[in-house]
Parts: structure tokens; sequence; C-alpha cells
């Protein structure tokens, strides 16, 4: 009768969850805290990074058929693989070419990539890409990160400036690298 007994709760065990905790020494806990912490931070210098040389191949890039030839020179340089330029020439014509951005990039258009603007005051300010139509002046803004007022107030900065300098109308967007989201900005 005791080995009934065992079986039935041997049995019954089978059935039960254990919960077992591994415990590692806090040193172990601090240095992986602080590996983390080094992992952000190298996503982030990446993200800044992809953010600055996207921002750089489209300041030299006035039509669609720039493309190419632009992300070529920073691979030649060594600065993208041949992988990352292929990515980069595809997701720039996938912008440049998308409906919403193509009024920017049409070539009847006369534009301006980084365009310097001096105040009253005479500070100094860079336009990104400004785009002169028959009846209008376009002003755009390339941003990585997160969307934000800073970067309303900044277009509409732009937006005043270039209206005090020209009798068109003046319309102003901002355009988010990472979700792909073309913005329009009111005064």
């Amino acid at each position: 009768e005791p080995v009934k007994n065992e079986v039935k709760k041997t049995q019954v065990n089978k059935d039960v969850f254990h919960l077992t905790y591994h415990s590692e020494s806090w040193e172990t806990k601090l240095k992986l805290g602080q590996e983390s912490r080094k992992e952000e931070a190298s996503e982030k210098l990446e993200a800044r990074n992809y953010g600055n040389l996207f921002h750089d191949i489209m300041a030299k890039i006035n039509r669609p058929s720039d493309i190419g030839a632009m992300v070529e020179v920073y691979h030649v340089s060594g600065q993208l693989t041949e992988i990352e330029a292929e990515e980069l020439k595809t997701e720039i014509r996938s912008i440049v070419n998308s409906s919403a951005c193509k009024p920017f990039f049409d070539e009847e258009s006369k534009s301006i990539n980084e365009a310097t603007l001096i105040d009253k005051s005479g500070k100094t300010w860079r336009l990104d890409r400004v785009v002169f139509k028959e009846d209008i002046v376009l002003v755009l803004d390339y941003k990585t990160g997160e969307m934000s007022d800073s970067h309303q107030n900044q277009v509409k900065n732009y937006m005043k400036l270039v209206a005090e300098m020209n009798k068109q109308k003046v319309k102003g967007y901002l355009y988010y690298i990472e979700d792909k989201k073309l913005q329009e900005v009111f005064i």
C-alpha cells in the first residue's frame, strides 16, 4: 500500500507548476545594465548618423534622376556599404516619387536645397528645400525623431521669412523620415 501512495504523489506532482528562481550576482546585473545603456546609445547614434546622412544626400538631390548618382558618391567614399546604398536609393526614390512629395521634386520647378536666408536682425537660417512653383513657394524641412511643436515653429518662421521676400503664397511642410509622413504647417 505505501507504494500506491508514492505513485499517486508522483502523478499529482506532474500537474503542479514548479517555479525556479535564477539569481545572479549584483556585479553581473550591473554589467548587463551598462551594456543595455551602451546598446541604446549606439542605436541613438546610429539613428542620428542615418538622419544626418539622409539629410546630406537629400541636400544634393534636385530631381529624382539625381538619386542614384548622389547615393553612389556616399557608397564609393565608404560611408555606405553596397547593401546600405541600395536600400537608401530605394527609400529615397519611394519618398521622392510618393504622391505627397512629388510636387517638391518635379522637373519643371526651380528648387534650392539648403537655402540660406538672413532675417532683418542679421540672423542666418538654413532651409532644407525651397521650391518655386508658378503661383506658390513650398518650404520643406526634413526631420528625424518625434513630431514636435518646435519643428512646427521652425517651419512657420521659415515661411514668414520667405513671405517677406516674395509676393507669392507660401506653404510649409515637415517630412518625418522614420514615419515617412509629410505634415503641412499652417501659420
